[in-house]
């Protein structure tokens, strides 16, 4: 079970994904919502951002990509935290990869890795920063 309540955006254009992973993680107790393209995604952030705590976007759709999500969501709310998920193994030697600015999983995935990265972006808007010993 997560370790922190949250409402998830699921940002993919496979409806099969999108139906399985619903499921998967309405189970383990998160509230999901779902968008089929970037540009859905942003539509449904521009009237409920206050709601959503992390989206959780593919790599690889047609139009926009998670990438470019990524950055508005970043840019736009930058209260909401984003998880990249993508099929291509290759991807995570490339140049885009290494300046990645947000977390990526790689698919195939489990629900406790999904959980684990979701608690790891929601401990990390939650948490006051550590102070140092001594300060």
């Amino acid at each position: 079970m997560p370790i922190l309540p949250a409402t998830i955006l699921f940002v993919d254009d496979d409806k099969l994904i999108i139906r399985a992973e619903q499921e998967l993680l309405a189970l383990a107790g998160y509230e999901v919502l779902v968008a089929y393209s970037a540009l859905e995604a942003l539509e449904i952030l521009e009237q409920i951002h206050a709601r959503i705590d992390i989206v959780f976007t593919d790599l690889n759709m047609p139009g926009e990509n998670g990438y470019w999500l990524a950055d508005k969501v970043s840019q736009l709310y930058p209260d909401i935290a984003v998880i990249l998920s993508t099929g291509y193994a290759n991807f995570l030697s490339n140049d885009i990869a290494r300046q990645a600015k947000y977390p990526i999983i790689l698919k195939p995935y489990t629900l406790r890795m999904t959980i684990d990265f979701f608690d790891a972006a929601l401990k990390d808007r939650v948490l006051p920063p550590e102070k140092p010993e001594g300060g």
